[in-house]
């Protein structure tokens, strides 16, 4: 179990808190349920993570797409990259377009891994539904 005070917003100061024999240090980041927080609340280290992860399974997708269907491309890109984006997107809401761009991006290009698939297999165009912008999902 980590011990971490995240203090909002953040003071220079050096404080230390004792908890009977635990000790809590203020730190930079904490992360709670998988998203990290900063001090300042831009959640620029949790978009870097999820953009990070994001673009590991976009990218083993890709060694796998010659061997998988168009809908079966679709399912694992939503169940795998759209779920991490939706996840806790909330807490996203009101950040500046610069931090929200990236994520934007993964999601265009979860959508072009889709499509991909039928410009190589030469089987028409990929009917999929609407796919939101980043800042209007889970609103």
């Amino acid at each position: 179990m980590y011990d971490e005070l995240l203090i909002f917003p953040a003071i220079p100061q050096n404080i230390n808190i004792q908890l009977g024999s635990s000790s809590l240090n203020p730190t930079k980041y904490a992360q709670n349920l998988g998203v990290i927080f900063d001090d300042q609340l831009h959640f620029s280290k949790h978009v870097v993570s999820v953009r990070r992860s994001c673009r590991f399974t976009l990218y083993k997708i890709q060694k796998f797409r010659p061997y998988l269907t168009q809908y079966s491309i679709q399912l694992i890109v939503q169940a795998l990259v759209m779920s991490k984006l939706d996840y806790c997107n909330s807490i996203l809401t009101g950040l500046p377009a610069c931090i929200l761009r990236s994520l934007q991006m993964i999601q265009n290009r979860g959508m072009v891994r889709i499509e991909e698939w039928s410009l190589i297999n030469h089987r028409g165009m990929v009917r999929i539904e609407e796919w939101s912008l980043i800042n209007h999902r889970g609103m």
